[in-house]
């Protein structure tokens, strides 16, 4: 019985912890081991659910989207335009060694990388539209110019919560290139 009610009492604090980082409260505060004890605790799920929110907030304040239903209807149509993005981008992987490609693989990565940016620059197209529908042109291309931006922006302030110094495993390697991720 004292076991159940300490795994309880541990999946209570767990749980409560994880609720707050999700919530986004701010952990800044929280000592550093804590912190990315807190952070290692939480699943992948809670980890994408995180960024995916925090994004979307960088977003609406840097655009400065007023009104619940137009930032509502953002969020909706950004979701799917990440969706998509995710899709075509996962069908290249950057992450080889060009100085072990034979020409013909060279050139066969290369046709993919080129017909990888013509899909995402068709998607791009294709969501402008849409977003035509809660944001202004200008608003709109201030998105799109500032995607690295912000997946940098991201990068940075997740491992600043872990307390990391390093880029981590979505930083590229000397030898791969920038494919749009």
């Amino acid at each position: 019985m004292k076991k159940i009610l300490t795994l309880l009492a541990i999946y209570v604090v767990t749980a409560t912890a994880n609720a707050q980082i999700v919530q986004g409260l701010d952990i800044k505060n929280v000592a550093p081991e804590k912190r990315k004890e807190l952070i290692n605790s939480l699943t992948s799920e809670q980890k994408r659910e995180i960024v995916k929110t925090y994004r979307e907030n960088i977003l609406i304040d840097d655009l400065k989207i007023q009104g619940e239903d137009k930032q509502e209807e953002f969020k909706k149509i950004y979701h799917n335009y990440q969706t998509e993005q995710r899709k075509i981008k996962d069908g290249f992987n950057p992450n080889f060694d060009m100085d072990k490609l034979s020409n013909e693989e060279a050139a066969a990565k290369l046709e993919q990388s080129f017909v990888t940016g013509e899909k995402l620059m068709n998607l791009r197209r294709k969501f402008a539209v849409e977003f035509q529908k809660v944001l202004t042109p200008q608003q709109i291309l201030k998105m799109f110019q500032n995607e690295g931006a912000m997946r940098d922006k991201i990068i940075g302030k997740w491992q600043e919560l872990r307390g990391d110094n390093k880029r981590g495993e979505q930083g590229r390697g000397k030898n791969q290139p920038n494919s749009g991720r």
